[in-house]
């Protein structure tokens, strides 16, 4: 069974903020969620109380730079996933490959074979540690921390559910580890 799509830069765009605001444990989804208008808030209400107290112009002056550290820490917090995207879309070429490159995922006997303008890479089965399913796309997650992305439209040849399907039947023939929270049901 074969699927082919082409590559373009939205795809990565979709599993870079899908991994950065879903993966891990719920304290850092939530870290990376918040963290910086929390941290930008927090900063805010202290550089206030601060401007309000009676005390020397110079130690407020001192008080104050701390916390805008906070706020503009806080800031550069929360636009980080959108900093690290420009710069990819800066160097997507040197970082992604050409656009609209063909990458086609065949399911083999023994691997799943991966193939794309860099040459056929094959992965055993026994390397694939769970498949992610999204709205608009799904994720084969292998080790070591690899992940190949397949989105479910715009596909030049194939059908992405009964492909998905395929390889969930496949490695369901056999026990997998359970490695994080988010692994295997």
């Amino acid at each position: 069974m074969r699927v082919e799509y082409h590559r373009k830069f939205s795809h990565f765009v979709d599993m870079y903020l899908t991994g950065y605001f879903s993966t891990g444990s719920s304290v850092q989804t939530f870290k990376h969620l918040l963290g910086g208008p929390l941290l930008m808030i927090v900063g805010a209400l202290l550089f206030n109380l601060v401007r309000g107290w009676g005390i020397h112009i110079i130690f407020k002056v001192l008080l104050s730079i701390p916390l805008w550290a906070a706020i503009l820490g806080g800031a550069g917090y929360m636009l980080l996933p959108g900093i690290n995207i420009l710069l990819v879309w800066l160097r997507r070429e040197k970082f992604l490959g050409q656009d609209d490159a063909l990458i086609g995922l065949e399911i083999k006997e023994t691997a799943l074979q991966v193939d794309d303008p860099e040459g056929p890479m094959e992965i055993p089965f026994e390397n694939i540690t769970s498949i992610q399913r999204g709205t608009n796309s799904s994720w084969i997650m292998t080790k070591p921390d690899n992940i190949i992305y397949l989105p479910r439209e715009g596909l030049v040849s194939g059908e992405h559910d009964a492909f998905i399907d395929a390889l969930d039947a496949i490695l369901e023939g056999r026990k997998p580890e359970k490695t994080s929270a988010l692994l295997w049901d």
